[in-house]
């Protein structure tokens, strides 16, 4: 017991190591399918007609933990509930680890003894999060490693999922934070038939129906970017369903690159989101200085206010302090009265949020300082209340 409590996965380690070595190969793969499926065997699955997705997966796993051929989804089943407040919980008939890192470790586990049967077989969400084609020291502890040899095989399986329509978790998936990965990932994809090149840059996510084009307008990576303009055979203003698309993304991430690019590409540069706000919104919003001079510069609206609340650009650049971007947006002739459906300025919210110089920036433009909200609150009442409260 002492042991547990100092090293609990060294004795994990051990029984689940005892398992295979004892022939409880039912009971191993168990274990092996709650990676599998990310967390979550649901109980039908083990006792009712199921997907052939699925029963691929299951079969599958079998072979890689050299159980029989043929055993019932049922024996499966015995075994999960005989490993129920040891490794397994079972709750609203789904079954999962008792806690959160003993997942983790039975990941970072069968990523070592069966990496082949995870990477083919895994669900896309496991493949998004868990594997690392380099490790940093300072990475989690049970992040799995994708040795050279696997590595070629892990790519085939993110093409396959685009394939299947997962586009954003593919492009969300966390090696594409490193441009060597990203280049090698393009590189595959280059040496693919066009016709299966065009397919993929034409296909959308089907839960959210994201084109490829704004998740690599998400990503930044402008050779990945170039490509799909190249193939893509759609709209370049084609949204997501919350009206989110490639130029939005990209001046939301501040790729100004890639922002230049779609507006060559002939994007909608005042094509707004589901809510109203436009590329100019949200680029002021998150402070992208370069990506608000290149919108303004090719004829932005740069008053075009947020549907839900009425807030202006200039507005929510004064509500989170962005000074240069506030700048900028005054020498365009933005509004600076253009009050938010409640009669809040701009001046009235950057005394609010306490940001001085976007305040005397307002006030030498000629802001309108007796300017009150709906409530009566004028920007200087607002102001005294802060730094009352800031005492």
């Amino acid at each position: 017991m002492l042991e547990f409590f100092k090293n609990p996965f060294s004795v994990y380690k051990e029984e689940i190591d005892k398992l295979q070595l004892e022939g409880a190969h039912v009971k191993y793969c168990a274990l092996a399918l709650c990676v599998m499926f990310n967390n979550h065997i649901k109980e039908e699955w083990l006792t009712e007609d199921v997907d052939k997705d699925i029963k691929t997966i299951i079969k599958n796993t079998y072979e890689a933990c050299k159980v029989m051929k043929g055993t019932s989804r049922l024996v499966l089943r015995d075994e999960l509930d005989s490993l129920t407040h040891t490794f397994i919980r079972k709750d609203d008939d789904v079954y999962r680890t008792i806690h959160d890192k003993l997942f983790d470790f039975l990941a970072y586990y069968f990523g070592s003894a069966m990496i082949y049967c995870l990477i083919k077989n895994a669900s896309y969400i496991f493949i998004r999060e868990r594997f690392l084609f380099e490790k940093e020291s300072s990475s989690d502890e049970f992040i799995i490693t994708v040795p050279e040899r696997y590595q070629q095989i892990y790519i085939n399986r993110l093409v396959d999922d685009w394939l299947k329509g997962r586009v954003a978790d593919v492009f969300c998936n966390i090696n594409m934070d490193d441009p060597i990965f990203t280049h090698r990932f393009l590189v595959h994809v280059k040496g693919l038939q066009i016709s299966q090149q065009e397919q993929l840059a034409s296909i959308c996510d089907t839960k959210s129906n994201s084109t490829s084009l704004i998740q690599c307008s998400y990503i930044g990576y402008i050779d990945l970017v170039t490509w799909c303009l190249h193939h893509y055979i759609g709209n370049v203003n084609h949204c997501r369903d919350d009206g989110v698309s490639p130029l939005f993304m990209a001046c939301q991430e501040g790729h100004t690159e890639v922002v230049q690019m779609l507006i060559t590409n002939n994007a909608d540069i005042n094509k707004c989101r589901d809510t109203g706000a436009s590329p100019l919104f949200i680029a002021c919003q998150n402070g992208h200085t370069e990506v608000v001079q290149m919108l303004i510069t090719n004829n932005a609206d740069i008053n075009k206010c947020r549907d839900n609340d009425g807030a202006s650009p200039l507005f929510i650049a004064c509500q989170n302090g962005h000074t240069e971007v506030v700048k900028m947006l005054i020498t365009n002739n933005a509004d600076i009265n253009k009050c938010r459906d409640t009669g809040a300025s701009p001046l009235f919210m950057a005394c609010q949020e306490g940001h001085t110089e976007v305040v005397q920036m307002l006030i030498t433009n000629n802001a309108d300082i007796n300017k009150c909200s709906d409530d009566g609150a004028s920007p200087l009442f607002t102001w005294l209340v802060r730094k009352d409260i800031l005492k």
